[in-house]
């Protein structure tokens, strides 16, 4: 698998992303890592936008400078919102191009990872903000056995 250095628009879109989708009624989008709980706020976005794009350099370009003589450029991310309202199908497809340039092939580590925690929470917000979503029922039962007749 080749993986590549994401652009720093890819990390702002994700974070635009938490910043205006808060948690029900909290004022601010959390995630959830062996550390504990993470509010993603205007004062902590500019930490967890250098937390992922570092994580992705680690994966894609590190090894290449382990002298040191490139400095990666995710030490001075500076977090700068995207116009407009985030669209979920844009910010899953965003979320999965990350992951498949950040995981590595180890997996188990990756699952850990405090990137691995935020990009689960964000794609299941994602998730819940697909247009329908809430049209579907919540829980099947047998007076559902023509759920795919019904909504084809």
């Amino acid at each position: 698998m080749s993986a590549n250095f994401v652009d720093k628009t890819l990390i702002d879109l994700l974070l635009t992303a938490a910043r205006k989708w808060p948690d029900g009624n909290q004022p601010w989008f959390y995630y959830w890592c062996r550390d504990g709980s993470h509010p993603v706020t205007d004062e902590s976005a500019d930490a967890i936008g250098r937390m992922l794009w570092s994580a992705n350099w680690d994966a894609t370009e590190a090894w290449a400078y382990e002298d040191g003589a490139v400095e990666s450029p995710a030490l001075t991310y500076r977090y700068e919102e995207l116009p407009g309202v985030p669209d979920p199908l844009v910010v899953l497809r965003a979320i999965s191009y990350y992951g498949y340039q950040t995981a590595g092939d180890e997996i188990e580590e990756w699952l850990l990872s405090e990137p691995s925690a935020f990009l689960d929470r964000l794609a299941h917000t994602a998730w819940q903000k697909l247009p329908g979503m809430t049209d579907v029922p919540w829980g099947f039962d047998d007076t559902h056995r023509d759920i795919f007749l019904t909504r084809s």
